[in-house]
């Protein structure tokens, strides 16, 4: 069963879930690589809604980024150690930005 927070960011779920998880090696060494796979596969509507999702997460959840990103994930979520939930986001807007 879908949550409210799944619901509310589902483009954001979607690049984060389906490629930035526990496997994103599989597109390559790097981080980039698993961002790369999905801006090669999204169309651009997926893209700018992904964007969307990301600048409603981070104003919506802006006083608990981390654990809400936890939840949204349930944790899985592949990143540098030490990287916080907004400079992760900030760098995932940047690379789609870009795209």
């Amino acid at each position: 069963m879908e949550s409210a927070i799944e619901r509310e960011f589902p483009a954001l779920l979607q690049i984060i879930g389906g490629y930035l998880n526990q496997d994103h090696t599989i597109y390559g060494p790097k981080l980039e690589d698993a961002v790369k796979a999905f801006i090669d596969d999204a169309s651009a509507d997926e893209i700018t809604e992904g964007r969307e999702n990301i600048a409603r997460f981070l104003r919506a959840k802006a006083d608990h980024l981390d654990a809400a990103l936890e939840e949204l994930t349930s944790g899985d979520w592949a990143r540098k150690p030490g990287t916080s939930a907004r400079e992760y986001l900030l760098w995932l807007d940047g690379l789609l930005a870009r795209a």
